[in-house]
């Protein structure tokens, strides 16, 4: 049986979850900042996704009162 492939949009679900977890943790109350850094076929599918210019090295993508900042390697 095949496995069906997620996009981006399927992955930001997780990530939300992510951000609810670490927000509850009560860790800090100033916003948080996570480093993500992928191989260029992966941010080429994020920039693709949210509609940026292919020529950015840097993404971010804010959820509540974290950043996601995807980087190619």
């Amino acid at each position: 049986m095949d496995k069906i492939s997620e996009n981006f949009g399927d992955k930001l679900e997780k990530l939300a979850e992510a951000v609810d977890l670490l927000e509850t943790a009560d860790i800090t109350n100033d916003s948080i900042e996570i480093n993500v850094f992928v191989e260029e076929s992966k941010f080429k599918e994020i920039t693709n996704f949210l509609g940026h210019n292919e020529t950015t090295t840097k993404c971010v993508v804010e959820i509540g009162n974290s950043k996601f900042i995807f980087s190619k390697k």
